[in-house]
């Protein structure tokens, strides 16, 4: 548990293995390593071992010379058991820091996932409204357009007008003036 608290002040250092990461992926690769394991390993073994010491010296001190084959025994027992105990509570230290750990990661991964999702929904937002301005422009293209063949044709109109004040002045100086006078 230890551990996993110490991960908030300092994510990139491991104490059982007095060790810097450059990033956390390669320090929770590192938490599940065979190297990692047996420090653990190493640093519990030696711990129990100095707790049996301990127990065993105890108990041989307040034992007297008769029971000491049987206090010896008794010993050996309550070594193996507390050892035992040891190792259980350690695989529960352990167990429940990886759990603490996987929590974590479910976590950090949730946010991420939130985070993509709401990234994602302003993206859809932004593609509709392209698509909506998209739609906009063809509708302004295509009134451009109209409006163009409508100015060409316009301007075709207005081409013909100084052929028709020729055709006027030609028909006037054939002497057809009724006729020219009805085009006027």
């Amino acid at each position: 548990m230890s551990e996993i608290c110490d991960e908030g002040n300092n994510d990139l250092y491991c104490k059982t293995c007095n060790q810097y990461f450059s990033s956390l992926h390669n320090k929770k690769e590192h938490l599940f390593g065979r190297q990692h394991l047996q420090n653990l390993t190493g640093d519990f073994e030696k711990e129990a071992a100095e707790l049996s010491k301990q127990q065993q010296q105890g108990y041989e001190d307040s034992v007297d010379d008769a029971d000491m084959a049987e206090s010896s025994h008794f010993c050996g027992r309550i070594s193996r058991h507390n050892y035992t105990s040891l190792n259980l509570s350690f695989l529960e230290e352990f167990i429940f820091k990886q759990v603490k750990l996987r929590e974590f990661e479910l976590g950090e991964l949730e946010n991420s996932l939130e985070h993509v999702q709401d990234k994602h929904k302003k993206i859809n937002k932004q593609l509709d409204g392209l698509k909506n301005q998209k739609l906009k422009l063809e509708t302004d293209l295509a009134n451009l357009k109209a409006c163009g063949a409508s100015l060409d044709a316009q301007l075709e109109s207005l081409k013909m007008v100084p052929l028709l004040f020729q055709f006027h002045i030609q028909i006037m100086d054939n002497g057809a003036l009724p006729f020219a006078k009805i085009l006027c």
